[in-house]
């Protein structure tokens, strides 16, 4: 069978449970599965559409995609499409990705079925807040990722705090793995014609300087100071520029409204969801993360891997800087002309580190995806059978 785990029935299956099959968490998990070798096989469970890329990499590993309705759209048919995706194979552990109380009840599911081993994975630092309404429900959904759970994972120590609360930490075994990324395919050096016409094929001028951002939607993301940040842009900055957000979620007909109110739509450029990550992020010549709280983004591991210069609000974990010298924290209290004094710093800034030498340098922080796998397969060996 193989020498990491035990013989359960042919080769033994894990269900990996994602809260969607884009983004950071979905990138994560399909580094992993792209990593893994033919002793296990992994299936993922979320909601949402399923990106062809992402399904070509489970599947090319003999995976299965399952996507189930959300629970917000039937709630009786989320649980019965969960229920059956866990009893159609015998699976030999859940990792679950999604926390607090939506966690628990795929991780109830799994006790039900049978399922012995369940990992919790926290990826999100989570945003305490200070009011007593907002510590009841920090407590609640920390008690809920703790629940159920056999294994305590975490992609920073950060991120293990927001989830699982700082004195739980203290107490229990807390295994970290990194939010690994594919350095085969980012760590590139792209030619400048290769460039120009990747700007091309999007309808952007070959000497535009380009502001970009990876990230769905949502509150966390901060997309509204991003949209103040372009309209100070617009002020100072005389050469052509542009914004590129990547991504879709509930809030991007808010921000799209937001940028005409502010009279910066034509400085932007909506790409939505997009399988060229790699490529989106060799055209860029600064990247923005402005979020107000963060677990451990694999986005900004990304840029670092692709060599673009990144400003992150001082939220962000510092674990998140791979030392390659193009990372600069900014708080979110400081003056918009603050982080437009430094996007205009980098424009100017043109030092990169070679792709081979960001390549040792990710593996050197166990960054790399055949890293992660490793220490993954470590976790396995300890699995109840």
């Amino acid at each position: 069978m193989g020498d990491y785990i035990r013989e359960v029935d042919a080769i033994p299956r894990l269900l990996h449970i994602v809260p969607a099959f884009t983004y950071g968490v979905a990138s994560f998990v399909k580094n992993l599965v792209d990593a893994s070798d033919e002793k296990v096989i992994i299936d993922v469970l979320g909601v949402g559409s399923i990106p062809e890329n992402f399904n070509k990499v489970i599947t090319s590993k003999k995976g299965e995609c399952i996507r189930i309705t959300s629970v917000h759209s039937s709630p009786i048919n989320m649980l019965k499409e969960t229920l059956n995706a866990m009893n159609n194979h015998k699976y030999l552990a859940v990792h679950c990705h999604v926390y607090g109380y939506k966690g628990y009840v795929y991780k109830l599911l799994a006790k039900v079925c049978g399922i012995k081993n369940i990992f919790m994975h926290a990826h999100s630092a989570g945003n305490e807040s200070k009011s007593k309404l907002g510590l009841i429900h920090t407590i609640t959904e920390r008690f809920f990722s703790r629940a159920l759970s056999n294994y305590y994972i975490a992609c920073s120590s950060l991120a293990a705090a927001g989830t699982y609360g700082a004195n739980f930490c203290k107490t229990n075994n807390i295994i970290l793995l990194p939010n690994a990324v594919n350095t085969d395919a980012y760590c590139l050096d792209y030619s400048q014609n290769k460039i120009n016409d990747l700007k091309g094929k999007l309808s952007i001028e070959k000497d535009t300087y380009i502001v970009g951002h990876i990230g769905r939607f949502y509150p966390p993301k901060n997309h509204a100071f991003m949209i103040n940040i372009i309209r100070e842009l617009n002020k100072d900055i005389k050469h052509n520029w542009c914004m590129i957000f990547v991504g879709d979620g509930n809030l991007e007909e808010e921000i799209k409204h937001k940028a005409v109110a502010e009279g910066v739509a034509e400085n932007i450029r909506f790409l939505g969801p997009r399988d060229d990550v790699p490529d989106i992020l060799q055209i860029m010549d600064v990247f923005i993360l402005p979020s107000y709280f963060e677990g451990l983004p694999v986005v900004a591991i990304e840029a670092q891997a692709a060599g673009i210069p990144i400003i992150m609000s001082t939220e962000v974990t510092k674990e998140a800087d791979m030392e390659m010298g193009i990372v600069r924290y900014l708080p979110l209290t400081a003056d918009i002309k603050e982080w437009c004094i430094n996007i205009s710093d980098l424009f100017i800034c043109k030092q990169k580190v070679k792709g081979e030498k960001r390549r040792e340098i990710l593996r050197g922080k166990g960054f790399s995806k055949d890293i992660l796998w490793e220490q993954y397969k470590t976790l396995l060996q300890n699995l109840d059978v």
